[in-house]
C-alpha cells in the first residue's frame, strides 16, 4: 500500500526530524505522481519554532524532475537550493528517490538506484536543527504548505550515509528495515496513524485524510514483524 495525498492532506510527526549539519544522513522513499513544474513536497524536515531551517525533497521547476533544498537555522548557508535532477522522477509511475550525505557535507541524490548526474555536490550548511517530519507537505512552526497530490511509500531515514549498493538494493525492492533505519514509515494506508518500524517508533499522524493508495509492484509489502 501507500498514501495518496490531496490538496491539503499530509502525514506528519512533530518530534522526529534528524537531519543536521555536517552529520551523515540518508532519506529514501518511493514516489508516484504525474510530471509537474510547481513545487510539491514529497518529504521534508523542518522546525516547530522557526520557518528557516528546512530539508526538502520535492517536485522540481523542470517538468518530471525532482529537486532538493536545504536551508540552515539562519535562513541561508552554503547549501543546495532548487538543485534539480537530470533523471526523471515524476511521470505517473513509481520511482525510488534517495538523498545521502557524509559527515563532510558531500551529498548525492539517487533515482531508481542510479546516482544522478546533476543533483550532487558538497556543502557546509551551518547549524541546521530539525524538529518535525512531514510526508506530502512541508511543515514548520504551526503551518503546512506546498502539498503533494501524488503518492508516497516506504519512507525511511538513517543517521549514516548509505552506500550506493545499499540504495540500489532499496530501489530493487529491498525493505528499508533490513538496513537498520532510524525511522521507517511504510505508509501502509490501513491505520489511523502510520507506524514507525525503525528504531524511533514514532508514528506519523494523518492530516486532512490522505487516502490508501495502490501498492508499488516493485516492492514487497508487510514482510516485517513490528
Amino acid at each position: 500500500m501507500s498514501r495518496t495525498f490531496g490538496a491539503s492532506s499530509f502525514c506528519f510527526n512533530d518530534a522526529d526530524g534528524i537531519y543536521s549539519e555536517q552529520v551523515a544522513y540518508t532519506v529514501a522513499l518511493w514516489v508516484n505522481r504525474a510530471a509537474i513544474t510547481t513545487e510539491q513536497e514529497c518529504f521534508s524536515e523542518g522546525s516547530r519554532s522557526s520557518t528557516n531551517p528546512l530539508f526538502i525533497l520535492r517536485t522540481g521547476p523542470t517538468s518530471g524532475k525532482a529537486a532538493v533544498s536545504i536551508r540552515n537555522n539562519a535562513g541561508g548557508g552554503s547549501n543546495p537550493s532548487n538543485l534539480t535532477t537530470a533523471l526523471t522522477v515524476f511521470d505517473g509511475t513509481w520511482h525510488h528517490l534517495a538523498f545521502a550525505q557524509d559527515a563532510a557535507g558531500n551529498f548525492q541524490v539517487y533515482v531508481d538506484g542510479v546516482a544522478d548526474g546533476t543533483a550532487h555536490g558538497t556543502f557546509v550548511p551551518g547549524a541546521t536543527t530539525m524538529s518535525c517530519v512531514a510526508v506530502g507537505a512541508f511543515r514548520s512552526t504551526t503551518t503546512a504548505n506546498t502539498f503533494n497530490t501524488g503518492s508516497c511509500a516506504h519512507v525511511a531515514t538513517w543517521s549514516r550515509q548509505l552506500a550506493a549498493t545499499e540504495i540500489a538494493s532499496l530501489a530493487g525492492g529491498l525493505l528499508p528495515s533490513v538496513l537498520g533505519p532510524v525511522h521507517y514509515w511504510p505508509l501502509w494506508g490501513i491505520d489511523a496513524a502510520e507506524p514507525d518500524l525503525g528504531s524511533g517508533h514514532a508514528a506519523l499522524s494523518l492530516s486532512a485524510g490522505p487516502t490508501a493508495g495502490a501498492s508499488n509492484p516493485r516492492t514487497s509489502l508487510r514482510l516485517l514483524t513490528v
